[in-house]
């Protein structure tokens, strides 16, 4: 079942990216995936489906000076969209998506894996196979 998830609060443009559309909380990022939809109810009633090409991780947020108290991420929207078709105001609701089946031969594998689990089982997987290249080389 749909249900609320933010209200916009900046709305700005990377270049040949997309649109950000930063208003959620850490605690929140789990609830994003890149290649997920979103539907953007705006203040003047329409709704928009967007598609999510990216999704800021909270960690890796640098502040200048002092942290602010509550701190807000954004998540990276299609390019088709601009500044204008998302005012600040607009609220961010979930869209429900059948889960897709993991296919013959591969393993399920969660949507939310964060970049830390990624470069662990990236670096498990590296010290693996130059184990068996060793073992291969001194056969």
């Amino acid at each position: 079942m749909p249900h609320h998830l933010y209200t916009v609060e900046a709305v700005w443009t990377i270049e040949s990216r997309g649109l950000v559309l930063e208003g959620f909380r850490a605690e929140q990022y789990p609830l994003f995936r890149v290649g997920g939809h979103v539907d953007l109810n705006r203040p003047d009633g329409t709704v928009l489906r967007a598609e999510i090409v990216g999704v800021e991780y909270p960690p890796s947020v640098k502040c200048v000076g002092q942290r602010p108290e509550d701190p807000r991420y954004g998540v990276l929207v299609s390019r088709e969209l601009n500044k204008d078709d998302v005012p600040i105001g607009t609220e961010v609701w979930s869209v429900d998506e059948p889960e897709t089946p993991a296919g013959p031969g591969r393993a399920s594998m969660p949507a939310t894996s964060s970049p830390r689990g990624m470069r662990r089982r990236l670096l498990r997987f590296v010290k693996a196979l130059v184990e068996l290249v060793r073992r291969r080389d001194r056969a």
